[in-house]
């Protein structure tokens, strides 16, 4: 027994030394000002570019094996070439990432394997957006040669290789990025397109997931949007910078250390889409359940330096918003050599007083001599948490309701917004004998819904305001992350033969079964929350209509599950669930969802009080204890009638 335990013992420490040995390259391709600018427009692909390599450096990439093209840089000859390049030095094992920021178009299919008629392709630096007598699509960059390249990456990594792909343009049928005015490219139609379209097509072939006899290296592929869907920028919160949001989500799941599959990122991925995006859906295919870049990442804890010092109270350091850092944040001020606070005493304290995407301005609460001071770390200490605030477009009928407004006016968490465009919700009145019709519009996912009401001012109020209360709770708890290194849960969506293109679709009527599972070594209480399509927040558990209790919903340590049934019924789109495990049980927790009085006795935990502060609109301080007895876990399935 002692003879094969060494064996083993011995046998994982070749297999972590052979993994160790695995190189990761990466080409990051990023096309802001094409040659033809006044084809194409501009993007905001830096971003991008930016955002991806500090995210593969997180995980374990060295930068002189990222390169990066762009603009005139990324023309097609050259991003060929690097292909060529980094395939003829790669070897057995390695891992290899691409990352294209840009355009795509649909052009002529020249090889009869496509069944609409259009190879879906890249828009490399130098294509044009037509074509002519002079240009038939020779910069554009076809599905057809990025299966030969996978194939080749694949062949050359081997069966213990890893090849990753991401293109944030839309996927396959249009792959058109849009910037942030709506601006649409039609389909690369060539001189001889019309006639091709008329002859027989075979079926479309596609990317190829397969493993030849476990030979080639495993695939995965993550596109921005389904076909026939636009692919369009969005804006950074808090700041005025556009970004692509496939790279922005990317980018926080890589630097998110708790996402350790490529199934798990895009689950983050896809609950940050539908957060954040008007009725995109990102896709992803290919063999999700592996380790991400073979799960290496960073062991030190993040921290920042200083770019710039103004005076001796005021700095300019290399974070800002992007790192979750906002103005009012507490940072501990380190020695150069500190990996985390507590490995040597604090310098001292500092407070953000202006925070950019990418940097902020700090306050510093005592003098150093700034020679040192340049080779110091600044780590955060204590977060703050800025109101979450609706912009309500309201029709000129309802404007005239002098009660409403008033009430409005005093509320922590509702703007009015004078321009429906940049609204979250549009609220509109048609008046009908004595009742009146008020239609809500929720623009994040396009869902429209109405209801009658009694032509009374006390009732029109109430309406609003329980629409915005609701609102404003679903899009506070739905962006509530909170990761936790002790408590780890999980959830299963059965049946998995459901899934497609990376989303679970359930039909009306179906039996939605799911499996909430405690991967930790300590009981857990849990709470499940469905986000319907209509904005509203749903208890599923604890049912508040059958009084359950929280106590009743707990996950023994050590792979303790609970399966729970759910009938697929309207309203139908996107549902989005929420768990929130906890070491206690929140007693408190359905009052503060879904406004309803449980009556237990029981105090309001630290967790409670946090959440209902944000919920009410109140800004907030807090360090990571009021977080670390809760975790939370996020997944979204499609219901369609």
């Amino acid at each position: 027994m002692r003879l094969f335990l060494i064996f083993q013992f011995l046998f994982l420490i070749l297999l972590q030394s052979f993994a160790q040995n695995n190189n990761k390259y990466a080409l990051i391709v990023g096309i802001s000002e094409y040659k033809y600018t006044k084809e194409w427009g501009i993007l905001h692909t830096d971003l991008d570019v930016e955002l991806i390599k500090n995210g593969l450096i997180y995980r374990g990439f060295e930068e002189k094996n990222i390169i990066v093209l762009q603009n005139s840089k990324a023309s097609k000859k050259a991003i060929l070439d690097t292909f060529t390049s980094i395939t003829n030095n790669l070897k057995y094992g390695d891992i290899f990432y691409f990352h294209f920021s840009g355009h795509g178009q649909q052009i002529c299919d020249d090889n009869k394997d496509e069944i609409d008629g259009y190879d879906e392709s890249l828009v490399c630096y130098a294509a044009k957006n037509k074509s002519s007598k002079s240009y038939n699509g020779e910069e554009h960059i076809r599905d057809d040669n990025l299966k030969k390249i996978i194939q080749e990456l694949r062949k050359k990594t081997g069966s213990k290789g890893n090849i990753f792909f991401t293109i944030d343009a839309c996927n396959s049928e249009s792959m058109s990025r849009e910037i942030k005015q709506e601006k649409k490219y039609g389909k690369f139609i060539t001189s001889d397109c019309k006639n091709k379209l008329k002859e027989i097509r075979i079926d479309e072939s596609g990317f190829d997931f397969t493993k030849e006899d476990n030979k080639v290296a495993s695939f995965i592929i993550f596109s921005a949007s389904m076909q026939h869907k636009k692919n369009k920028e969005i804006k950074i919160s808090g700041t005025e910078d556009f970004i692509g949001p496939l790279s922005y989500f990317l980018y926080k799941g890589l630097t998110n250390k708790n996402i350790r599959t490529y199934k798990a990122l895009f689950e983050h991925i896809k609950i940050s889409f539908a957060n954040n995006t008007k009725g995109q859906f990102p896709t992803a295919e290919g063999e999700l359940n592996n380790f991400l870049f073979s799960d290496k990442i960073s062991t030190h804890k993040q921290y920042s330096i200083i770019e710039k010092i103004e005076n001796d109270s005021i700095v300019i350091i290399n974070n800002g918003k992007l790192a979750n850092i906002t103005k009012g944040t507490i940072l501990g001020i380190y020695n150069q050599d500190t990996q985390n606070q507590n490995e040597s005493s604090k310098k001292a304290d500092a407070v953000v007083i202006e925070a950019k995407a990418f940097s902020s301005r700090v306050k510093i609460n005592k003098k150093i001599n700034k020679k040192e001071l340049k080779k110091m770390r600044f780590f955060i200490e204590k977060r703050q948490l800025q109101p979450h605030k609706i912009k309500l477009y309201m029709s000129y009928e309802i404007y005239e309701n002098k009660y409403l407004l008033s009430v409005i006016n005093k509320s922590k968490f509702i703007l009015l917004e004078s321009d429906s465009s940049k609204a979250d919700i549009i609220v509109s009145q048609k008046i009908d004998n004595d009742s009146i019709k008020l239609s809500f519009y929720y623009t994040i996912n396009k869902y429209n819904h109405s209801v009658k009401l009694i032509n009374h001012n006390i009732e029109i109020k109430k309406k609003i305001m329980e629409i915005c209360k609701n609102y404003n709770k679903t899009v506070i708890l739905k962006n509530l992350e909170i990761n936790n290194d002790k408590f780890k849960i999980s959830a299963e969506v059965l049946p998995a033969s459901n899934k497609k293109l990376g989303y679970f679709v359930f039909q009306s009527k179906q039996i939605l079964k799911i499996k909430i599972n405690n991967n930790s070594d300590y009981l857990l209480y849990y709470q499940l929350i469905d986000f319907q399509p209509d904005n509203k927040p749903n208890l599923i558990c604890p049912y508040t209509e059958y009084r359950q209790s929280p106590t009743d919903f707990k996950l023994e340590p050590k792979g303790g599950s609970m399966e729970i049934s759910l009938d697929i019924s309207p309203p139908y789109g996107l549902e989005h669930f929420k768990i929130i495990a906890s070491s206690q049980p929140l007693y408190q927790l359905p009052s503060i969802i879904e406004g309803i009085s449980r009556n237990f006795t029981q105090e309001y935990t630290e967790f409670e009080n946090f959440l209902t502060a944000l919920i009410e609109g109140n800004e907030i301080s807090y360090r990571t204890i009021v977080t670390n007895k809760c975790c939370t876990y996020d997944f979204v399935i499609i219901t369609k009638q």
